[in-house]
């Protein structure tokens, strides 16, 4: 493990990996899928259900708030340069992951157009596991972060991106793909002798296995060289739907993050705020300075006698999507 880039607020994770294959130093960037469960050394399987709230948020979205995080601009810019510093890079994700290695992979992409280095395309590469397709995801997210009208150009990542899922898993079938396609067979997903399905449940079993990791496990050894079939319409949802779904999934996202940061901000979240022009509390919608009345926060350090009149968190005001609402990604080193 190299590093790792992780957003409170959107739930992004994503992981930077070294490894040797055949004598070729690879970086590999997985992004995490939707999490279900997590480890639980008091469990019998070693594991628990566990639901992050933000990734199902994410995905009613179709994947915007953590595209659109910090941590995730900041991956997406480390790939770039990786690539262009002569290195092998790989992107990989399932599910929510994979739409997120999707959606990243062809921005870096385009950020290799944008500095005329194109020539080292190949070193980037990316694989999708059961991704839903990215192309409004993507031409919405040109558009908010940089006021761009801009079509997908699929010839920038048609050698260098490739997704896969199983015929029958539905999520695939939302939203529109570029780069390559391979279709596989669902009885590939299936468990064989001495196997069981990840989860059961009546009429979905076998679809829900198609879509989860196990069944990818199972099946990517028969990966056909081609497309088993021709990709269906792309589903859609309207427009005001799409944009109704956003903005719910904002809203639940900001209220959760404020209540993070009540029960967990730092006085580095604090100073982020005082070192703003402006910035909101619980108590006041517009600071500009500590002095003003509900604009100091709480220091959890001192008595509660002491707490009268300050607020329980803050949020600076002046980029919200790249900068001010987002934690700068935690990194560890190996």
């Amino acid at each position: 493990m190299v590093k790792t880039f992780v957003d409170e607020y959107s739930g992004f994770q994503a992981y930077k990996i070294r490894h040797m294959r055949n004598g070729v130093e690879i970086f590999s960037y997985a992004i995490a899928a939707t999490q279900l469960s997590e480890a639980d050394s008091s469990s019998p399987t070693g594991v628990r259900s566990r639901l992050d709230l933000r990734d199902w948020i994410t995905n009613v979205s179709t994947g915007q708030p953590q595209l659109e995080s910090r941590a995730a601009n900041q991956m997406m810019q480390e790939m770039v340069n990786d690539a262009i510093e002569g290195k092998r890079v790989h992107v990989t994700g399932q599910s929510l992951g994979g739409m997120l290695g999707h959606a990243l992979g062809y921005l870096a992409h385009r950020e290799l157009r944008n500095r005329n280095r194109r020539d080292v395309a190949d070193n980037l590469q990316i694989y999708s596991l059961g991704s839903a397709g990215v192309t409004d995801l993507v031409k919405d997210y040109l558009r908010k972060r940089y006021g761009l009208t801009e079509d997908i150009d699929p010839a920038l990542v048609e050698d260098n991106l490739l997704t896969v899922f199983f015929a029958n898993d539905i999520l695939p079938r939302y939203g529109k793909h570029f780069g390559e396609v391979r279709v596989m067979d669902p009885v590939h997903a299936s468990p064989t002798e001495g196997q069981s399905y990840s989860f059961q449940i009546p009429f979905f079993t076998r679809n829900l296995e198609s879509h989860l990791l196990p069944g990818f496990e199972r099946g990517i050894g028969f990966l056909p060289h081609g497309e088993e079939e021709c990709l269906p319409e792309p589903l859609r949802l309207p427009g005001p739907l799409r944009a109704l779904a956003r903005f719910s999934s904002r809203v639940t996202l900001e209220m959760r993050y404020k209540h993070f940061l009540e029960v967990n901000g730092t006085n580095e979240d604090w100073q982020a705020c005082y070192n703003s022009p402006t910035w909101s509390t619980d108590l006041n919608d517009r600071c500009t300075e500590r002095s003003q009345r509900g604009c100091q926060v709480r220091d959890r350090t001192k008595p509660a006698s002491e707490q009268s009149g300050m607020a329980k968190w803050c949020m600076p005001e002046d980029n919200p999507i790249a900068n001010a609402r987002y934690r700068a990604p935690r990194v560890e080193s190996e």
